[in-house]
């Protein structure tokens, strides 16, 4: 049995991943996300506020005896607040700045204590974003936890690389899965020019029809999966081959 734990599992990328990964046989998928939208047998909701620091440390992964592989998708993200430096609130950033990199960060430490162990296959997929690697105004929060969240996850890598026992190594990877058509996309379009000066070429990737589906990038992950449990790289993206 293959075990999968998706963050923000309700909507977009994370709900499109938990529906594919449940049309395979002998998975089950735990949804973490504030509200639930799958019903299937082999699915299980935990509600979680990923914006409430005490519940997410009060967070537990259950005890597995009987997984050939065990994942956590570290896929819950925001973007707001969409505001140049000298003109956001530290409240607004606090909220990024827990959901996007501090929640994944306890989560990965919870279950890397209730995992490392198992001989299983077991990986940390951290979902990124090019945006943490280029400097985009109006996003300093956004492109700064995803920024955190590529050097969390190669720490992580070295760390794993010192236990001695490979079978215990658990799989570390940071990917970037491109532009997807999602409520952050629609946040992005509606935001004012004053606050983000690219808005247009994203209305743009819109009206042309360059943004992919959640589906069809939650499909391409999937088939990834093995390519990313043999690449040496932490830090990649969904056009790598």
């Amino acid at each position: 049995m293959k075990y999968i734990f998706i963050t923000g599992s309700s909507k977009g990328l994370g709900k499109a991943l938990a529906e594919l990964f449940l049309k395979q046989n002998e998975i089950k998928v735990t949804g973490i996300a504030r509200s639930c939208s799958i019903s299937d047998e082999n699915y299980v909701h935990h509600t979680l506020d990923l914006s409430n620091q005490q519940a997410v440390n009060d967070f537990t992964f259950p005890n597995l005896t009987d997984t050939d592989e065990v994942i956590l998708v570290n896929n819950a993200g925001m973007l707001d607040p969409i505001k140049k430096v000298g003109t956001f609130t530290g409240v607004a950033v606090a909220m990024n700045v827990q959901v996007n990199l501090i929640a994944p960060m306890v989560l990965s430490s919870q279950f890397i204590q209730a995992y490392q162990k198992l001989g299983c296959k077991k990986m940390i997929l951290n979902i990124s974003s090019g945006a943490g690697k280029y400097p985009i105004d109006g996003w300093a929060a956004y492109c700064t936890t995803k920024s955190g969240l590529d050097m969390f996850s190669t720490v992580m890598h070295a760390e794993q690389n010192l236990i001695s026992n490979v079978s215990n190594r658990i799989k570390i990877v940071a990917l970037s899965p491109g532009i997807i058509d999602t409520e952050m996309q629609a946040e992005i379009r509606s935001s004012k020019e004053e606050d983000f000066s690219q808005v247009d070429r994203f209305v743009d990737y819109k009206k042309s029809g360059e943004l992919q589906s959640s589906l069809q990038t939650a499909d391409k992950i999937i088939s990834k999966l093995h390519f990313l449990y043999n690449r040496e790289e932490v830090i990649c993206s969904l056009r790598d081959e």
